[in-house]
């Protein structure tokens, strides 16, 4: 069985799209303690590390679906006292991005369970880490984030740099393009249309040199739903 874990909020032709590639969903239902347009995104409320990290408080409000995507990955879940709030930065403690042997995240709001996993940590200006990139492989990120292009490059990471916005979600001014991206085996595959990014065609050809597809799962503009995560 394949997965996708995602917000339960994905829009309706987006999910269509991603069954039409065989997954099956896992919905994540929302954490109260989130602001409400991200309490159901997956990279808020989860990090695949060594083990699947989540707050504690999640587990009772998301046990069912914790222990279908713990099982399904093979990892240990790790409930994490972390308190977690919609104020920034109390609410990115699981928005890190993993790169290889590395972890790039806001370093002093990183859950204490993940920072004490062994990884090495790099700091970064952007707290919402996993959101701004799109993770194209262990070594290639798409972002429009400065702070993240410059610290990825700077730790030999393949970087395309792409215009700010273009990318909706409800309640803010803008979304994050790797919020609206998930990668799996030789796909990468974005939540809405790509093209209706001014640097869709750039991004397109950037996948094709790490030898990934970039596939739309709908005709609509894109729009973040805190990533895509596969098993």
């Amino acid at each position: 069985m394949k997965y996708a874990i995602v917000d339960k909020r994905i829009p309706k032709k987006a999910l269509s799209g991603l069954k039409a590639h065989g997954f099956e969903p896992i919905l994540m239902p929302p954490f109260s303690r989130l602001s409400e347009p991200v309490a159901s995104h997956p990279d808020m409320l989860m990090f695949f590390g060594d083990k699947l990290y989540f707050p504690k408080e999640y587990y009772g409000i998301a046990k069912k679906e914790i222990d279908l995507i713990a099982a399904a990955c093979g990892l240990e879940a790790e409930p994490c006292d972390t308190k977690i709030s919609s104020d920034y930065p109390n609410d990115i403690a699981f928005n890190a991005l993993p790169l290889g042997d590395l972890i790039f995240c806001k370093k002093d709001s990183l859950c204490k369970n993940i920072k004490e996993s062994g990884k090495e940590t790099v700091n970064i200006a952007q707290g919402y880490a996993k959101c701004a990139a799109v993770k194209v492989s262990e070594n290639a990120i798409i972002t429009s984030d400065p702070s993240v292009a410059k610290a990825a490059e700077e730790h030999g990471i393949d970087v395309l740099k792409i215009s700010t916005g273009h990318v909706a979600l409800s309640g803010y001014d803008t979304g994050f393009i790797g919020g609206a991206s998930g990668a799996c085996e030789n796909t990468v595959f974005f939540c809405g249309s790509l093209y209706t990014h001014p640097d869709g065609e750039k991004i397109s050809l950037f996948c094709k040199k790490h030898k990934k597809e970039a596939v739309s799962l709908s005709d609509e503009p894109l729009y973040d739903i805190g990533t895509i995560f596969f098993i």
